[in-house]
C-alpha cells in the first residue's frame, strides 16, 4: 500500500506518525514537504527536518523532486493533505481516487466568519463541491465533524484523528511516583490571550485565599507573559506561583513528568492542543478546557481527567481544588491518563487503525480512538464527554 502524506513541512508533531508509516512492513510511506522550513516558527519549538528523513521528499528543492511529488499525487493508492494547496490533489479528486483531508476545526473564532460571503465562497471552493467525491476527513479537532456535517458532508466521511507528539509510555514512567512535598501544579504554552494563562494564576490566587498549599509552575513565554507576571504581582502569590520563561522540549516533559496537576486553559482558538496528550503521558491530572479540539477525544471527564467550560474561571477552581483535596482521586486520574494514551491516543496505534481503515474500504475497524467515526459536535454541547453540573460553578460563588 502506497501512502503519501502532503504538508507545507516535516515538524515534531507529525514525526512519530510517519515514523509509525514507515516501520509497517505493509506500507510504502513519502511526507512531502510543499514549502522550504520557516525559520520564523523555530521560538514554537520547530526545526528543519525536512533533509533530516530518507521518508521525506522536499518537493521545492528541484524540478525531479516536483515532478516526483506530482507523481505521487496520482499513483497513491492513498493521499493525506494537510497544510497544502488543495491543487496537488485536483486532478485525484476529479478522477475519484481517495484523498484524507488532515484538519483541525474550520471556524476558529479569530481567523474565519461563517457567514460572510468570502466565507461562503470559500467553504464552497474548498470542501461542499467535492461532498460527493472520495474526499475523507481526519478530525484533528473534536469540533471539526460537527462543522463538516453543518456543509452537507456525509458523517460517514469523518473520523477521529488529532496530533500524536512522541511521548514516553515506558512501564517505568508508568509507574512512577510523583513526590512532590506541596502538590505541583503545571501550565505550559504561549503565553499569549487565547491560551488564557490567566485563569491558571487567579484560581491559584483564590486557592491560596482558601488556604490550600501548592506550586504553580508557569512555563512560556510570549507577548503576555508580562502581564501575567504583573497579575501575579497584584494577586499576592509570587510565594507560590513560578515563572520558567520558554524551555526545551525535553524539559517541559520533565516538568510534567515531576507536576501533578497539568492546566490547560485554551479557548476555540486551540485547533487541537498538543499539551493534553504530553500532560496524559507523563502521567499528571489534567484539568482542561471543553474548548480545545483535543479534549473531547482525548479526556473522559472523571476517568481519565477533568474537564472544565471554558473561560469559567470558579469552575476551573473548583476542579482543581478537587484535585488538591483528594490526592487519591489526582493519582488515580494520572495513571488513567498515562494509560489511555499508552493503549490508544498515540502514533503507533493511530497509524495501525488508519492502515485498517484503509484496507477496509473506509469502514472503520475500532469504535473509539483515532480512526474511528467522528461524531458530530457543537462547541455548545458537550454533554456526551463530560458533566459540568451548574450547582459547581453556583457553589464556587
Amino acid at each position: 500500500m502506497k501512502i503519501t502524506f502532503f504538508s507545507n513541512f516535516l515538524n515534531h508533531h507529525q514525526l512519530p506518525l510517519c515514523h509509525a508509516f514507515c516501520a509497517m512492513p505493509q506500507v510504502e510511506f513519502t511526507f512531502v514537504a510543499t514549502q522550504a522550513f520557516n525559520s520564523g516558527v523555530v521560538s514554537a519549538g520547530y526545526t528543519d527536518m525536512n533533509t533530516a528523513y530518507d521518508f521525506c521528499l522536499p518537493a521545492y528543492l528541484n524540478e525531479e523532486n516536483a515532478h516526483r511529488a506530482q507523481s505521487l499525487a496520482q499513483e497513491s493508492d492513498f493521499v493525506i493533505i494537510g497544510s497544502a494547496p488543495m491543487s496537488i490533489v485536483k486532478r485525484r479528486i476529479a478522477q475519484n481516487k481517495p484523498v484524507l483531508r488532515y484538519s483541525e476545526r474550520l471556524f476558529k473564532p479569530l481567523e474565519m466568519n461563517p457567514d460572510t460571503l468570502k466565507t461562503k465562497l470559500y467553504l464552497w471552493l474548498h470542501y461542499t463541491r467535492f461532498k460527493n467525491k472520495r474526499v475523507y476527513y481526519l478530525c484533528a479537532s473534536a469540533y471539526l465533524a460537527g462543522e463538516l456535517k453543518g456543509l452537507g458532508i456525509s458523517e460517514k466521511k469523518m473520523f477521529r484523528w488529532g496530533y500524536f507528539p512522541q511521548v514516553i509510555t515506558d512501564q517505568k514512567t508508568l509507574n512512577c511516583i510523583k513526590k512532590n512535598p506541596a502538590p505541583q501544579l503545571l501550565w505550559a504554552g504561549r503565553m499569549i490571550n487565547w491560551k488564557h494563562a490567566e485563569l491558571a494564576i487567579e484560581a491559584a490566587a483564590q486557592l491560596k485565599a482558601e488556604g490550600y498549599t501548592f506550586l504553580l509552575i508557569m512555563i512560556g513565554d510570549g507577548v503576555c507573559k508580562n502581564e501575567l507576571a504583573a497579575l501575579a504581582a497584584q494577586k499576592g502569590v509570587q510565594d507560590c506561583v513560578a515563572f520558567t520563561g520558554a524551555l526545551q522540549a525535553a524539559d517541559v516533559t520533565a516538568k510534567m513528568q515531576q507536576a501533578d496537576v497539568f492546566i490547560a486553559t485554551s479557548d476555540y482558538n486551540e485547533g487541537w492542543g498538543a499539551v493534553v496528550n504530553e500532560s496524559m503521558a507523563s502521567g499528571c491530572a489534567v484539568v482542561a478546557s471543553h474548548a480545545m479540539g483535543s479534549v473531547p477525544y482525548l479526556i473522559q471527564h472523571g476517568q481519565n481527567g477533568l474537564v472544565f467550560e471554558s473561560g469559567n474561571l470558579p469552575q476551573l477552581t473548583y476542579r482543581l481544588r478537587q484535585l488538591l483535596e483528594d490526592k487519591a482521586l489526582c493519582a488515580a486520574l494520572g495513571k488513567s491518563a498515562q494509560q489511555t494514551i499508552k493503549e490508544q491516543w498515540n502514533a503507533h496505534t493511530a497509524a495501525q487503525n488508519l492502515v485498517q481503515l484503509l484496507q477496509n474500504n473506509m469502514q472503520p475497524t475500532v469504535q473509539s480512538g483515532p480512526a474511528a467515526y467522528a461524531p458530530a459536535i457543537a462547541q455548545e454541547d458537550m454533554a456526551a464527554f463530560t458533566i459540568l453540573p451548574a450547582q459547581e460553578t453556583e457553589n464556587d460563588e
